[in-house]
């Protein structure tokens, strides 16, 4: 372990005599080698434990954690600012499980999909009318002699040119 962190057990766990055997054991082989925290566990022992070795334990009023808890709650929602605190609470009253966003996400896409190619479909249609009715007035235009075609008033006589005329 590094210097760091074994000094952080030191003025955590083991000031709070949370260290188990095996971090004990630890800290103990790294004293051995490392004579900078060992020297550092000494000024712990004899500034902070020590003093207070026969001091009676205090427990703390509920009310007063609950207090605490409620300051760390507000001190994080005015951090995260208004605006993620409101994201927050909406999140959390319309909360989707995963497979219901999977499945709407797949019918989000199965749906554009749909929109995208349906155009395609509705212009196939016209096209090809359009080019039949062109192909018919060239077969008819080409297979018609030029003299049934013009008539006395210098124009095709055809039933289209009539019908715009």
């Amino acid at each position: 372990m590094s210097c760091e962190k074994i000094r952080g057990l030191i003025l955590t766990d083991y000031i709070d005599n949370e260290m188990n055997d095996e971090e004990r054991m630890r800290l103990n082989i790294h004293f051995a080698d490392c004579p900078g925290c060992r020297e550092f566990f000494e000024r712990v022992q004899n500034t902070v434990v020590t003093p207070f070795a026969g001091a009676e334990k205090i427990e703390a009023p509920e009310v007063i954690w609950h207090r605490i808890k409620e300051a760390i709650i507000a001190e994080r929602q005015t951090r995260a600012g208004f605006l993620a605190g409101l994201l927050a609470k909406l999140i959390s009253h319309f909360y989707i499980p995963r497979p219901a966003l999977a499945m709407s996400a797949i019918m989000a896409v199965a749906f554009i999909v749909v929109l995208a190619t349906a155009p395609r479909f509705r212009t196939q249609g016209a096209p090809r009318t359009n080019r039949e009715d062109r192909f018919e007035y060239s077969t008819y235009s080409v297979e018609t002699p030029v003299s049934a075609l013009l008539n006395n008033d210098g124009g095709f006589g055809t039933s289209i040119e009539e019908m715009f005329l």
